[in-house]
């Protein structure tokens, strides 16, 4: 079947008016245009600049390099920038928490030696107390002694003669004691001398005894060794 030969003339082709018009991709303001044509026309541009949001999700990924980027890999840097951050925390903050850590361990510390230093006080007050009592004991009791020892007196019916008679009296007393008591105390050295001898004697005649003891043992084996020796033979 024959085939007919269409032509058509290259100037109708190139005025040849589109039937669809494209869309813009990006809205773009009006420029120069008269207020009477925008009168006219503004309800053919309103629904015509309106893009639907898959119109501009698709112009934002041409002007961003859409094809491109969705097909890039992530690099290191996009999958930390990814991931959440760790909200870093204030250095005041943390340096103000540390200030008062520190003053509360002084406040602990200052807190500890007030306490350490109060028992100190109170145990050095009772220690004083009862070395104080101790002391008062000891000297009623020496009083008491030296009472008991010396036969009361009354100065005051005296006239000084029988003052002095009386410090002689006493004066010549305590030569005698202080006689006793040197007399008492070269009997006590002597008797640790004859203490120390007595002691030193027994000591080394157990020494002899036992070594008198372990000679006759040892003299004993060889006696016996040898008989055993001439019985062997």
């Amino acid at each position: 079947m024959p085939v007919p030969n269409i032509q058509v003339d290259s100037d109708e082709e190139e005025n040849a008016t589109p039937k669809v018009k494209p869309k813009p991709l990006i809205n773009m303001p009006a420029i120069g245009v008269s207020s009477d044509e925008s009168e006219e026309s503004e309800s053919d541009s309103d629904a015509e600049d309106v893009m639907t949001a898959e119109e501009e999700a698709a112009a934002r990924r041409y002007l961003s390099g859409g094809a491109e980027t969705e097909q890039r890999r992530m690099s290191s840097l996009d999958v930390y920038l990814s991931q959440p951050q760790n909200k870093a925390e204030s250095m005041i903050i943390n340096r103000r928490l540390s200030m008062r850590e520190e003053e509360e361990q002084e406040e602990e510390e200052r807190r500890r030696k007030l306490e350490r230093e109060r028992e100190e006080e109170i145990i050095m007050r009772k220690a004083k107390e009862e070395l104080r009592a101790e002391t008062l004991k000891e000297m009623q009791k020496r009083e008491d002694h030296l009472r008991s020892v010396l036969p009361p007196f009354n100065i005051e019916s005296l006239d000084e003669k029988q003052l002095q008679e009386l410090l002689k009296s006493w004066h010549k007393q305590a030569k005698e004691l202080e006689e006793q008591r040197i007399e008492w105390e070269e009997r006590l050295r002597r008797q640790d001398e004859e203490l120390v001898m007595q002691h030193r004697l027994v000591t080394s005649t157990r020494s002899c005894a036992f070594m008198d003891e372990f000679t006759l043992v040892i003299q004993i084996n060889e006696l016996t060794m040898k008989l055993v020796d001439i019985k062997g033979k």
